[in-house]
C-alpha cells in the first residue's frame, strides 16, 4: 500500500512478465466478495501466528503476505488459532479461495500475436 494505491502482486512482482514470454492461464483462484478491508493474515504466512496483539508490528509489512498488519492478533478463518490482522483484500486467497481449472477450454483459445517496431534513430515506428 503506498499513499494513493493498493498495490497487487502483478504490479510489483520483478521482474515484470513480458519480453519474450508468451503464457495461457490455465487455473485461477477465485476468492468471492473479496474487498479492501482488515482480515485475518494466511496461517501460510511466516511469523503469521499470534497469540496476542503484542506479537504483531503495527505498519510490517511481509512481501509473502497479503497486506500490512494493523497490531491486531484476530481468530483465524477456521480453527482455533489465530493470526496477525491485515490491512489489504479481504478474505485473504487462502480463507476462502475457489480454485478453478481452465484447461479444458484450452483448445477453443483463439491467440492474437501482434508485433511492434521502433527505431527511435530514424524516429520510425510500425
Amino acid at each position: 500500500m503506498s499513499e494513493h494505491k493498493v498495490w497487487d502482486v502483478e504490479e510489483y512482482v520483478k521482474p515484470p512478465e513480458g519480453g519474450s514470454v508468451f503464457s495461457i492461464i490455465t487455473r485461477i483462484e477465485v476468492t468471492p466478495f473479496q474487498t479492501l478491508g482488515t482480515c485475518a493474515e494466511s496461517m501460510r504466512v511466516s511469523n503469521a501466528t499470534c497469540d496476542s496483539d503484542e506479537d504483531c508490528v503495527a505498519g510490517q509489512l511481509d512481501m509473502l503476505g497479503n497486506g500490512l498488519r494493523t497490531g491486531r492478533c484476530v481468530p483465524y478463518y477456521h480453527g482455533s488459532s489465530k493470526t496477525c490482522e491485515v490491512s489489504g483484500w479481504c478474505p485473504v486467497e487462502d480463507g476462502a479461495s475457489v480454485s478453478q481449472f481452465l484447461g479444458t477450454m484450452a483448445p477453443n483459445f483463439t491467440i492474437l500475436i501482434k508485433n511492434s517496431i521502433h527505431y527511435p534513430k530514424f524516429q520510425f515506428s510500425k
